[in-house]
């Protein structure tokens, strides 16, 4: 997260029906891409996820969520 830097099998974006290019690279932009995107009601969760990598608790975010 400090990277920006997002994993993802595949290519997420074209099955969710984004056109190539349509989604930024990696980097910051990306990472709020997709944040931006996160479900109002699972962005907490996902949040207190992040919160733990940060403080050194976890090595990595592992999170299900939906998208809007």
């Amino acid at each position: 997260l400090d990277t920006g830097v997002v994993w993802r099998r595949g290519s997420l974006p074209e099955r969710l029906g984004y056109a190539p290019g349509e989604v930024p690279g990696d980097g910051a932009a990306h990472a709020e891409w997709w944040l931006a995107r996160v479900h109002p009601d699972d962005r907490a969760d996902y949040e207190a996820r992040a919160a733990a990598m940060r403080a050194g608790l976890s090595d990595h975010v592992e999170a299900e969520y939906r998208i809007r």
